[in-house]
């Protein structure tokens, strides 16, 4: 919130606004297993990359750059989002960034793409839309 937009005198309204504009904010998880599993009818192995949709395994990846591609495969309604933001953890090289970046706005033109580093330890991407 780091904008406040002062039409209303109300702050309950202001408030109940920034609640819904937040619930619109779909995020999804990049990470690795840890183990053989078998989850959601996804067979997953030791080493793969597991794409996190609203709590759920949505995918298993050999590369973290296809995770996070399946995740945003995922998304219904995918085409008409316009930022996604990939929160970059420490394991991500920056051929893995540009090469992420390059194939979003390949695969979804009108889709502004930012990057923060957050050097986070577990997750290789957060990705937020």
């Amino acid at each position: 919130l780091s904008m406040l937009d002062y039409s209303s005198d109300d702050a309950d309204e202001i408030y109940n606004y920034f609640q819904e504009q937040a619930s619109l904010i779909i995020s999804g998880q990049v990470t690795y297993s840890i183990r053989d599993s078998f989850i959601n009818g996804i067979n997953i192995k030791k080493g793969d990359y597991i794409s996190i949709y609203n709590h759920n395994i949505v995918a298993a990846s050999k590369t973290k750059i296809d995770a996070v591609m399946a995740f945003l495969n995922s998304v219904e309604g995918i085409e008409d989002m316009e930022v996604c933001t990939l929160i970059v953890g420490k394991d991500v090289s920056v051929e893995e960034q540009e090469e992420a970046i390059r194939l979003i706005r390949e695969t979804y033109p009108n889709m502004e793409v930012g990057i923060i580093e957050g050097k986070q330890e577990v997750y290789s991407f957060i990705i937020s839309l």
